[in-house]
């Protein structure tokens, strides 16, 4: 042991030892300059602007930029351009690491279909917020004799969406489907009009001609019963009872509502 403690202090050992000390250095040092050099340490690249390319240029747009990009989701906007980037994650002049991936959302070339809402009888302060929380637009709002402020008509793209009557006679809004973004144009009550028309007689018809007849002569149906309740299976029956009622001579004012009785 003594022998080789002794060793140990030998300029020999010494000597070896400081050159295999400063050989482990160059090597460690080479080492990580080829790591540093291999994974781009300390060198970044700018993000560039992507908003508004098309989907189309997108590979000539980062040819020598050192980055990729990934389309990772479609957004529906309908004030920009269809097939173009509307965002970007990272953001715009963002430092990164070389040959990151950029990921992109884009927008959308046909808008989602949604349901419509029911915004007849509604008053047109609760439709129009309606209208705005469902991601659609209002359009014209024409005034007609009738209930003040209460909507009485709804159209998009030029289409009267209505209740209608289904294979079991019940009078129901159907599963209208609209683009989202599409236009609401309505129809609201003004008033009562000093004008007035002969009180149609509507006892005979089917629930379908008796609303007909009274859209022709500017008035709307009102309540609409079967044996005193609420009409819901109106296949089959005809109106028996009317208010008020056609009587000669009888006239009332346009935009008046006429109540409705149902019967076999």
């Amino acid at each position: 042991m003594k022998e080789f403690f002794s060793f140990l202090k030998t300029k020999t050992f010494l000597k070896h030892f400081g050159i295999a000390l400063v050989a482990l250095c160059i090597i460690l040092y080479l080492l990580f300059k080829l790591l540093s050099v291999y994974t781009n340490h300390g060198e970044m690249v700018e993000v560039p602007d992507f908003k508004g390319k098309p989907i189309a240029a997108l590979d000539g747009f980062v040819e020598g930029k050192d980055l990729r990009y990934q389309i990772v989701d479609s957004i529906y906007s309908p004030e920009e351009k269809p097939g173009v980037v509307l965002k970007q994650d990272p953001l715009p002049n963002v430092k990164v690491k070389h040959n990151r991936t950029i990921y992109l959302y884009v927008t959308s070339k046909l808008p989602p279909m949604m349901k419509m809402p029911q915004l007849v009888d509604l008053s047109l302060k609760m439709a129009l917020p309606h209208i705005q929380s469902y991601g659609l637009k209002a359009g014209k709002v024409k005034y007609v004799p009738g209930d003040k402020g209460r909507v009485i008509k709804q159209f998009v793209d030029g289409k009267e969406q209505k209740k209608i009557l289904d294979k079991n006679g019940e009078l129901t809004w159907p599963e209208y489907l609209v683009k989202k973004g599409s236009k609401v144009e309505l129809v609201v009550g003004e008033g009562e009009s000093s004008d007035r028309v002969d009180i149609p007689d509507l006892t005979g018809k089917t629930l379908e001609e008796a609303i007909q007849t009274l859209n022709n002569k500017g008035l709307s149906e009102g309540a609409v019963s079967v044996d005193n309740g609420l009409a819901k299976n109106t296949k089959g029956l005809v109106v028996y009872k009317q208010e008020p009622s056609a009587a000669d001579g009888a006239t009332i004012r346009i935009g008046s509502v006429i109540d409705l009785y149902l019967s076999k």
